[in-house]
């Protein structure tokens, strides 16, 4: 029977983003499933919207770590 655990978090005020994320952890078994879901839009207040790109880039560096760290 498979078991799972999530946990979310919207970003708060005056954060770069505006959004939010999930991470999700599924067993099946031996096999183990991690997933993280987000959402994600530029802030509505400058500089960070116009840095948004970047900020992107920083998430996707970030995901990696997380995957990294579960090896």
């Amino acid at each position: 029977m498979p078991s799972w655990s999530r946990s979310g978090s919207p970003a708060v005020p005056g954060h770069p983003v505006s959004g939010e994320e999930a991470f999700i952890v599924q067993r099946q078994g031996r096999e183990v499933r991690f997933m993280v879901r987000s959402l994600t839009k530029p802030a509505e207040t400058q500089p960070w919207r116009a840095l948004f790109p970047l900020l992107l880039v920083a998430q996707r560096i970030t995901r990696r770590r997380y995957l990294r760290a579960l090896r």
